[in-house]
């Protein structure tokens, strides 16, 4: 009878570990899967758009260019980490060269990426992973060449335009 006795107190207890260690896994799953609410807003723009009207910290351009880390921001997809271009513009009225740069931007996406910078002192400022040019004028071609030849990977259309 003792036996019996011990044998059910044993059953117990392993039922009653079971379902502590059931009930702890659901409420660490809980509290530590919840997303990230402490995001940056800069942080979250780029699932959406490449043309900013605002100037976009440093920071957060160099994620974008650099190869040696790729996914500080986890949410960028990783395409569009890897090897991208960022294009500084610096003008008083810029709507043509926008609408320029939008243009190139769109044919390039998702790795081009064009913002505001009055600090500068050409009129555009492109920059990559690995070199930076100043151009005082807009040259298509001259933008062109920069993506294409710093792009990690380039789009098939960089290959038709040596053709």
């Amino acid at each position: 009878m003792a036996k019996r006795k011990k044998t059910k107190e044993n059953k117990k207890y392993f039922t009653i570990v079971i379902m502590i260690l059931f009930i702890g896994s659901i409420l660490g799953f809980a509290l530590f899967s919840r997303p990230n609410t402490t995001q940056a807003q800069d942080e979250r723009i780029f699932l959406n758009q490449n043309i900013f009207e605002t100037k976009i910290d440093e920071k957060i351009q160099s994620d974008v260019m650099l190869v040696e880390n790729p996914n500080t921001y986890p949410e960028i997809p990783i395409g569009r980490t890897i090897g991208g271009i960022w294009i500084e513009y610096s003008c008083s009225d810029c709507v043509s060269l926008v609408n320029n740069l939008s243009q190139i931007v769109t044919k390039y996406s998702p790795r081009v990426y064009i913002s505001p910078d009055t600090n500068n002192t050409a009129l555009l400022t492109l920059m990559s992973w690995a070199a930076t040019e100043e151009l005082n004028d807009y040259n298509q071609t001259a933008i062109e060449d920069f993506i294409c030849s710093m792009l990690i990977m380039p789009p098939d259309s960089c290959a038709l335009r040596e053709i």
